[in-house]
């Protein structure tokens, strides 16, 4: 029963894994060829794709961390409630499991002391030479460990590729725009929008990170004075006539 539902629990964590890995890869195409299709002169449904991209990207890197941590919790668990189990088990000749029944349910910490009052040097010595299963165990759970810490560092890197990037194309958006009465509406929704994104990327950025977005962040509210401005005072020219 117990190998039933390890053998369930690996199963959907592996899977997990894999959909986790997936889509990462698919996201990085998708990206790429957002930016190779981009348009500074028309952002907004670049925009609109990227916002939607990055979101999902962030999804996944923080299913990668957990899994990730959740790894390491467990070999560090696995390895050391196997390891009292394989010293009780020598030290008592297998009697240990009578032990662990509900009728004397000893803590972890109990039981060791006990072990450790009781074992002779002849069965401390055994205990030393772990079974190659439980080797085997331990050796599948840090290959996995690895698997998921170098998708882990993809999504951060990716993460760190696409915010360089967008913070790029809207500098270039802003210089390359033209707005009129009809898309000025349009145009501060999206940069309301990019500027909401710019806070939320700086909290868990480096310093040049921070200086870029403080940087775009201004470049956008001097873009917005200047171009409400003159567009109301073009609308309003227009009514006088």
């Amino acid at each position: 029963m117990q190998r039933r539902v390890l053998a369930s629990k690996t199963a959907a964590e592996a899977l997990e894994e894999a959909t986790t890995a997936e889509s990462l890869v698919r996201n990085l195409s998708v990206f790429s060829e957002l930016s190779s299709n981009s348009k500074p002169g028309n952002p907004l449904p670049t925009i609109d794709r990227f916002l939607s991209i990055y979101d999902d990207v962030v999804k996944y890197t923080g299913i990668a961390e957990t899994v990730a941590a959740g790894y390491r919790s467990g070999i560090e668990e696995h390895s050391k409630s196997s390891s009292l189990w394989v010293e009780a088990a020598v030290t008592t000749d297998l009697e240990i499991v009578s032990l662990l029944t509900p009728q004397n349910n000893e803590s972890l910490s109990a039981l060791q002391i006990n072990l450790s009052q009781h074992a002779s040097p002849k069965n401390q010595l055994k205990t030393s030479s772990i079974p190659q299963l439980q080797q085997n165990n331990n050796a599948a759970m840090r290959t996995r460990d690895e698997g998921m810490k170098e998708t882990m560092h993809f999504a951060m890197n990716l993460k760190v590729e696409m915010q360089m990037w967008f913070i790029g194309f809207i500098e270039e958006s802003l210089k390359a725009l033209v707005l009129d009465c009809g898309s000025i509406a349009a145009v501060l929704s999206q940069l309301k929008r990019v500027n909401d994104w710019l806070d939320r990327a700086v909290l868990k950025g480096d310093e040049v990170l921070v200086h870029m977005v403080e940087k775009l962040k201004r470049k956008i509210y001097g873009f917005v004075m200047q171009h409400v401005g003159s567009t109301f005072d073009n609308s309003s020219h227009l009514s006088s006539y």
